[in-house]
């Protein structure tokens, strides 16, 4: 896979105009433009989800064998110019931490690996479990709308991927967002944006190569 695309949520993109009170003037991510992205999914955009727990025949008849090692990781497009794709992973590894505002709600993020890091987040009650995922090395497939923060996040896992931005275009959903699509650049590509994680003690999974950098463009200037 060379490029990718996915969706930012309106409120989002909107912060990145050069005047966030102009949606007319000049907006900071444009064709040509190299950005970091955050791969991420939750619930209301997973329309469908198998794993090996009693979905064996059902991902038999898709084609995936969880038991034959490795198995199959991968993003498969299902349409063109569109952000629903077919995802298979791994679960990596799974974070999970109470909410400021609900100690009895927590949030989990569970790493899959799919070729590309992404990032699923859900909610839930207490010390109940993941919808998705029971434990670290299980398999997952995905029929979803992929998702990506491309100026801050709050999960907890720092897994950016980069890329250079080839399409931008409106996805008129409810809410509004913005569908990129992005040529995947490999180290040491250097970003000219970058994403700002705000989760407490978010991890950074593979090397950090921030301290090798040198200056880049904030994103946005007052959001912290």
């Amino acid at each position: 896979m060379t490029t990718i695309t996915f969706a930012v949520s309106g409120p989002e993109w909107d912060s990145l105009y050069e005047n966030p009170e102009n949606k007319e003037g000049p907006h900071l991510i444009r064709e040509g433009v190299s950005i970091e992205a955050q791969l991420a999914l939750w619930p209301n955009v997973i329309l469908r989800h198998w794993n090996g727990q009693g979905s064996a025949n059902e991902l038999a008849y898709l084609g995936f064998d969880p038991e034959e090692p490795p198995p199959e990781r991968g993003l498969i497009p299902l349409k063109a110019g569109s952000n629903l794709y077919l995802v298979s992973g791994i679960a990596r590894q799974i974070a999970r931490r109470p909410w400021r505002t609900n100690p009895a709600k927590q949030r989990i993020d569970t790493l899959l690996d799919c070729g590309l890091p992404i990032i699923i987040s859900e909610d839930v009650e207490g010390e109940d479990p993941s919808t998705y995922i029971e434990k670290q090395g299980e398999f997952l497939v995905l029929l979803c709308f992929l998702f990506g923060s491309i100026a801050f996040s709050g999960v907890m896992f720092r897994t950016p991927i980069i890329g250079k931005v080839k399409r931008v275009g409106p996805l008129r959903i409810i809410p509004l967002a913005v569908l990129l699509e992005v040529e995947l650049q490999r180290p040491p590509a250097l970003p000219e944006f970058r994403v700002s994680y705000h989760a407490e003690q978010v991890r950074t999974v593979g090397a950090d190569r921030r301290k090798d950098l040198g200056p880049r463009r904030p994103l946005q200037k007052s959001l912290y």
